[in-house]
């Protein structure tokens, strides 16, 4: 996606569309979306074009160690558009993902009709160009442990201060980190602006 606002030139929208084609023909062997089911580790792998930034694809359950398999792909590639697909995880590898996606300049994107939620909604806020399609689904909660599900204040601690280092604003951190750890609050365009949270609607026609 183009990283420049404002008017697109017909030859930047011919591009952005090739991508999204380019896209739907890979997501197309990628299994189902995930559902709640959290028994594999996320898959983490790219496709690189020869013209075109790479396409990473991470999709799974979080677990630890997966932001350095993620790192390991990303450094293969001097751009790319990520997108991915998780109910979440590891917090730690959550959070290790969106930094490397920071430090690369990395692309989000969210297609329509998947969910990527918890720690998997952190990655994605890595990127400063981030995009969602209006069918996406990106939900955030607090922390919590793993073994009882109770809230961890070091955790949304650590989140906080994630989010502080993205540059995103205290009514953001507050959004993002506020509703119960059993429950998701899914983003709406309408909440992003409202809490500034900087995220470009993307649909394919």
């Amino acid at each position: 996606m183009p990283r420049k606002t404002g008017v697109r030139t017909r030859q930047g929208m011919f591009r952005v569309r090739r991508r999204i084609v380019l896209f739907i023909i890979f997501v197309l062997v990628l299994p189902t979306p995930v559902g709640l089911s959290t028994s594999n580790a996320a898959e983490i792998y790219a496709v690189h074009m020869t013209k075109e930034p790479s396409w990473i694809f991470v999709e799974g359950q979080f677990e630890t160690g997966d932001e350095k398999k993620f790192r390991d792909v990303a450094f293969s590639a001097p751009k790319a558009l990520v997108t991915l697909k998780s109910d979440g995880g590891n917090l730690i590898a959550g959070i290790g993902i969106g930094k490397t996606i920071q430090l690369k300049g990395f692309e989000t994107y969210i297609p329509s009709g998947v969910r990527c939620a918890s720690a998997c909604a952190l990655a994605w806020l890595g990127s400063r160009n981030r995009a969602m399609s209006a069918g996406a689904r990106v939900g955030f909660h607090a922390a919590s442990f793993k073994g009882n599900g109770e809230i961890t204040a070091a955790g949304n601690a650590l989140i906080g201060a994630y989010l502080n280092q993205l540059g995103l604003p205290m009514s953001a951190v507050i959004y993002i980190s506020e509703t119960p750890p059993d429950q998701i609050r899914w983003l709406t365009f309408a909440d992003a602006l409202k809490h500034g949270i900087n995220v470009r609607p993307y649909e394919w026609h």
